[in-house]
């Protein structure tokens, strides 16, 4: 038996300092961002670039951010081209060169002109991670409301304690999900802090502080944190021959963010989005595929229960007529999509060593955590290996990059494979049978 999952779709933790912006559809959010960088001065691209290179390299991030910690040299030298594929500066239209004079003013960070390189200014963290022990220090403040932001937080905990770390969880629309993630410097401070906060606040108080542990073994069980992620449409009057890809371009538009649906041969399929009122959309037949006007409903806790299960545990749907395409079935459809199944053969790959006790939840939420661009997880029961399956050859190579230096997963150092072109479609054709 083994258990697949869809791993991205729920939302990460913002550690910028602003409010979110006003909750808006996402065609229009898209819209308003693109307009509003194509109006930008060269001082204003300057500054942005300031900041976000000021994040990057802030210690609180360099020890989190793999992807980032895989690109540097041994000295800590990143090409400052690196940065212009991220999406927070590829919209401004930027060249190296102006990467290269914004951060020259920047404090903080040096330059190194010849090889067009940047790094931060001080000691880095080392790549050896124990997530265990890292997990012994960290707090969620939870209860917060969707209006929490990191001044919030500060105010909370005055005089009780100094973080290294606050980040505030959001969903994609950049609401706050009402939880903020703490770290401490030791485990000893986190117990203090957990008992002092907590008797501060008292029993009858919304806001309390949980450990690593306590927090997410309730968000195993406790919806309201991720209701509003977790929303999925019952599309239906899809026309036959249709497509998924013309589908998904029609749906992804809107606000959605995976697709269950069998390309051709059904009228229905099932849609997670990324805010409630992406139902609204189908009003009024404005969401068409080949000039049929589509119609849309929410699913139930319990449907959507089911859906969840099917998509992230690779369990069957049951008591449903809706007929889903299973994660393997669309990991074959992706494989095969590219001459010579290329692209499947460049974003597969396996892990082996992982510890016994690390299951698929907990490999998950661990990609998850590290922001590994990780689209697909396929686990085996019982066994020390795993198939991922990245959004990206560029996203495998960097995750690659990271366990040849030395990079842990789940605290143990794991050996690694890549499927070859030849093997990536029997290996999954493999897959599906066992699923049968």
């Amino acid at each position: 038996m083994f258990f697949c999952g869809f791993v991205g779709g729920f939302g990460g933790i913002d550690v910028r300092r602003r409010a979110s912006p006003n909750v808006c559809k996402p065609s229009q959010r898209r819209g308003w961002t693109v307009r509003a960088a194509s109006t930008l001065d060269d001082g204003e691209k300057s500054r942005r670039v300031q900041d976000r290179l000021q994040f990057w390299f802030s210690e609180a991030n360099v020890k989190r951010d793999w992807f980032l910690r895989a690109k540097m040299s041994p000295e800590g030298w990143v090409k400052a081209e690196v940065f212009l594929k991220f999406n927070t500066l590829k919209m401004l239209g930027l060249t190296t060169d102006m990467v290269m004079d914004a951060a020259s003013s920047l404090d903080g960070v040096e330059i190194d002109q010849e090889t067009k390189s940047i790094r931060g200014v001080g000691a880095r963290p080392s790549l050896e991670r124990n997530l265990a022990q890292e997990h012994l220090k960290i707090v969620f403040l939870t209860g917060l409301g969707h209006s929490a932001n990191i001044s919030l937080v500060k105010s909370k905990i005055e005089n009780l304690v100094e973080p290294e770390y606050i980040g505030i969880g959001r969903f994609k629309d950049r609401r706050a999900k009402g939880w903020a993630m703490l770290e401490l410097k030791s485990e000893e401070e986190t117990n203090q802090f957990l008992t002092s906060f907590n008797e501060k606040q008292g029993e009858d108080s919304e806001i309390k502080a949980l450990s690593y542990a306590v927090f997410h073994e309730q968000s195993k069980i406790d919806r309201t944190d991720i209701s509003v992620e977790m929303c999925v449409l019952h599309v239906t009057n899809i026309p036959l021959g249709t497509s998924w890809r013309d589908l998904w371009e029609e749906l992804k538009a809107i606000g959605g963010i995976y697709l269950s649906y069998k390309s051709g041969d059904s009228t229905e399929a099932l849609l997670k989005v990324n805010a409630l009122d992406v139902v609204t959309s189908f009003e009024g037949g404005l969401v068409r595929v080949n000039g049929v006007p589509l119609n849309a409903e929410l699913l139930s806790l319990e449907e959507q229960d089911k859906y969840t299960k099917f998509t992230m545990l690779g369990e069957e749907l049951s008591n449903t007529n809706i007929d889903i395409e299973s994660p393997v079935e669309r990991i074959l459809t992706l494989v095969k999509s590219k001459p010579d199944n290329r692209g499947g053969a460049r974003r597969t790959l396996e892990i082996t060593g992982l510890p016994e006790e690390a299951g698929f939840r907990m490999l998950w939420l661990w990609l998850q955590e590290q922001s590994a661009g990780v689209k697909f997880l396929l686990r085996d029961k019982g066994s020390d290996k795993a198939d991922l399956f990245f959004s990206s050859s560029e996203r495998m190579k960097a995750f690659i990059e990271y366990l040849e230096g030395g990079g842990l997963v789940l605290g143990n150092q794991v050996s690694h494979r890549e499927w070859t072109a030849d093997e990536v479609t029997s290996h999954y054709t493999k897959r599906r049978q066992e699923s049968a």
